[in-house]
């Protein structure tokens, strides 16, 4: 971003851009103005607060994080069935109706390349334990992110089991301003209800102009 000339910038991301965005919050503060999250916790809560009926819903967490070669010999037997097995599971109505059909031709390109199914399988890995560890790190430093954070919240995929826990008090954890919107949808908030996704946003930037 400071190559292309931005300094202090907003951030928005969902799942592992989620992920990248928080840490990006908290490791460089002075680059982040404003923080919009889509359908995540952090990776120490998300390890922590993993339970039966969480594990099931998200067993690729563990699964995906096993030593080499074990997942990538498993997903590389069948790419294609776990590619959309996988996606279709995280949608509230279990089909992939809601994700375009050149988004699938390339997701199902990627999946069938060993070296990106390796590299997924490491990116779960460093969750595990490096990404892990950063978040466990600057939770008992008492780091907090200093500027407005939005989340937003699949009803269907992250806060399916209701009064499990508050996304919004959970994130407060986190950072010092925090407001939050559930979406009617499962995990992919902008494809399956994108005006409702873009409103949030947009509401949130509107309510925090930048000074």
């Amino acid at each position: 971003m400071r190559h292309l000339g931005f300094e202090r910038f907003t951030v928005a991301g969902h799942d592992r851009g989620g992920r990248v965005a928080y840490r990006l919050a908290l490791d460089s503060p002075e680059a982040v103005e404003r923080l919009i999250l889509l359908d995540i916790l952090s990776t120490l809560d998300n390890w922590e607060r993993m339970r039966a009926a969480s594990a099931l819903k998200s067993y690729h967490w563990a699964f995906l994080a096993q030593p080499h070669p074990l997942p990538e010999t498993l997903i590389n037997a069948h790419p294609a069935y776990y590619l959309e097995h996988t996606l279709a599971s995280w949608t509230k109505d279990k089909t992939l109706a809601a994700i375009d059909s050149d988004a699938l031709i390339h997701y199902r390109a990627s999946v069938s390349d060993p070296a990106r199914v390796h590299a997924f399988c490491e990116d779960y890995r460093a969750g595990a334990t490096y990404d892990w560890q950063a978040d466990r790190a600057s939770r008992e430093a008492g780091e907090k992110i200093g500027v407005p954070v939005h989340v937003l919240w699949s009803s269907h995929y992250l806060n399916a089991s209701k009064g499990t826990f508050d996304p919004v008090e959970t994130w407060r954890e986190w950072a010092r301003d925090v407001t939050g919107t559930e979406i009617d949808s499962g995990h992919f908030l902008a494809e399956e209800n994108p005006e409702a996704t873009a409103t949030a946003m947009l509401n949130f930037l509107a309510a925090r102009p930048l000074s």
